[in-house]
């Protein structure tokens, strides 16, 4: 059976005249319970009954596949208990942190402190005379005519 045309603005990234709902049943019903209006859920239901998306939403696979809102709302609606996210947690996958990152930022909270202690030497340009330190200041004697 053909996907319906009134869901096409859903699909805007497939061609919606090649979308099967046998065939691309977890496309559809992913797409349909994340970013559905409430005639599109109508349409879910009847199409495909509600113990089918049931089980759909039960298996966490296919929950963690919403958005964290969303995953609360189907599995209160639909399993009685809410499951919950982190809102970093979710959507399409799990998403991790690069334990870097607190690394870098660590480094650029350093080098903000810097800028900010040493601002006035940051926007004043040295003139090709002056000399300066490791960091690019100016030194305070360099100013002085020779």
């Amino acid at each position: 059976m053909r996907l319906p045309q009134a869901l096409g603005y859903l699909f805007y990234r497939y061609r919606t005249d090649n979308i099967d709902t046998k065939k691309h049943f977890n496309l559809i019903v992913m797409t349909v319970l994340n970013d559905g209006s409430l005639d599109d859920w109508r349409w879910l239901f009847a199409c495909y009954g509600w113990q089918q998306i049931r089980d759909w939403v039960a298996d966490s696979q296919n929950s963690r596949s919403l958005s964290p809102e969303m995953e609360t709302f189907w599995t209160g609606m639909l399993l009685a208990t809410p499951r919950k996210r982190d809102r970093w947690a979710g959507g399409n996958g799990v998403r991790t942190t690069n334990p870097q990152v607190a690394t870098w930022l660590e480094v650029d909270n350093v080098l903000a402190a810097r800028a900010n202690s040493n601002a006035e030497s940051i926007i004043s340009m040295p003139t090709s005379n002056t000399k300066v330190d490791d960091l690019g200041r100016p030194h305070a004697a360099s100013n002085e005519v020779n």
